[in-house]
């Protein structure tokens, strides 16, 4: 299961999603943008937008969704988590080839992410 969100609006519903990821012992993986001040080359942009004010926090997993010490978290770049990171090894390794993606922008990264995971092969149900 990919989990993609900073700021969870519909608390009960990934709450309930990720305690029956948990009783199924599903593996879970949760990602977030990586907002560090060196986390990428000068120039090294994702959009032509004018740059925001990041404040530290923007980009925290919501408390009530911490990940827990057996959980994966991935920090990306990218709107998909499928760019740039070791997301794709986690899963070959683990023998996954079924997703249950869940996330905050919906028309952002949860459907970057999902797209790329059915372009590479996975089957994806989005929640």
């Amino acid at each position: 299961m990919i989990i993609n969100f900073a700021d969870a609006t519909a608390d009960m519903a990934f709450a309930l999603l990720i305690a029956a990821a948990r009783r199924a012992k599903l593996p879970i993986f949760y990602c977030t943008q990586d907002h560090r001040a060196n986390n990428r080359p000068a120039g090294a942009i994702s959009t032509k937008r004018p740059p925001i004010d990041i404040q530290p926090g923007d980009y925290d997993i919501h408390d009530a969704f911490k990940p827990q010490p057996q959980d994966i978290l991935i920090y990306k770049q990218r709107a998909s988590i499928f760019q740039g990171t070791p997301l794709v090894s986690h899963l070959t390794l683990l023998g996954i080839r079924s997703l249950i993606v869940c996330g905050e922008a919906t028309s952002g990264c949860v459907r970057a992410s999902t797209v790329d995971a059915y372009s590479t092969g996975y089957h994806i149900s989005v929640v």
